[in-house]
């Protein structure tokens, strides 16, 4: 993991507002959540983005847009709060400084000169221990979630779609039947297992996800099946009924 850019937010009235707090050492949570610093960083595999997208989609109640992976899959543009950002800063900088940081850190701008120094300044000298923080504050590391997949049914799917992603149905109010038969769907539900083993089919399962609108809600991933990623949606889009058909379609002749 390596940070390659920072990018702050631009002025605004909230920005502006969270200096005015900041320097009255106040931290208002959803204001400073809403306010985002665009972070680019090479990344050691795109199952990070999968990662990332679990904790913004599960574990936060702020609006993000999803972070955007480079088509090789080796780099990753990152909507990173300030309030993440603080956090940060508060981990990578050592207690006996800690006082002196409440003093200094009073602007957005003082946050964006601290996380560039740690990040990309090659004179701090710790630059892969501050970027290992960066990885754990950012959420871009496993989390096990409890959730364990039907992998009988995955490894299924897998022999007959090799070199692809694979999308598993879990439930649905709509049966297979009609998702085989029917190219539009008005009204349904449902509830998918999608996996991916090489980075390559990471990389296309990812921005499936979104253009498809699907919600992750689990995640699971051990070396014999790669990632798996439990996710579902209310609007079953025309490009999601299309990959059901083309996954399932060789099983079901």
């Amino acid at each position: 993991m390596k940070v390659k850019d920072i990018i702050p937010p631009s002025r605004s009235e909230s920005t502006i507002l969270a200096n005015m707090l900041m320097q009255q050492h106040r931290f208002n949570d959803p204001l400073f959540e809403s306010i985002e610093f665009k972070i680019t960083a090479e990344i050691n595999h795109p199952s990070c983005a999968f990662y990332r997208l679990y904790w913004e989609t599960c574990c936060t109640k702020t609006d993000s847009h999803n972070a955007s992976m480079s088509a090789d899959g080796k780099t990753l543009v990152l909507n990173c709060t300030l309030s993440e950002c603080i956090q940060l800063i508060q981990q990578c900088t050592p207690p006996r400084f800690q006082d002196r940081l409440n003093k200094e850190m009073t602007t957005i701008e003082d946050v964006h000169n601290l996380v560039k120094m740690y990040l990309t300044d090659p004179e701090t000298g710790y630059m892969d221990y501050y970027n290992s923080i960066f990885v754990k504050v950012m959420h871009l590391e496993y989390t096990d979630t409890g959730f364990r997949p039907n992998l009988s049914k995955i490894e299924l799917l897998m022999q007959h779609n090799r070199g692809e992603f694979v999308t598993l149905v879990d439930a649905s109010t709509v049966s297979l039947t009609e998702i085989m038969t029917h190219d539009t769907i008005d009204r349904a539900a449902i509830q998918l297992t999608m996996q991916a083993y090489s980075e390559k089919e990471c990389v296309e399962m990812y921005e499936f996800i979104n253009k498809a609108s699907l919600l992750i809600d689990k995640i699971y991933i051990d070396k014999q099946h790669g990632i798996c990623v439990s996710c579902y949606t209310t609007d079953m889009s025309n490009i999601l009924i299309a990959k059901i058909r083309n996954c399932y379609k060789p099983i079901m002749k």
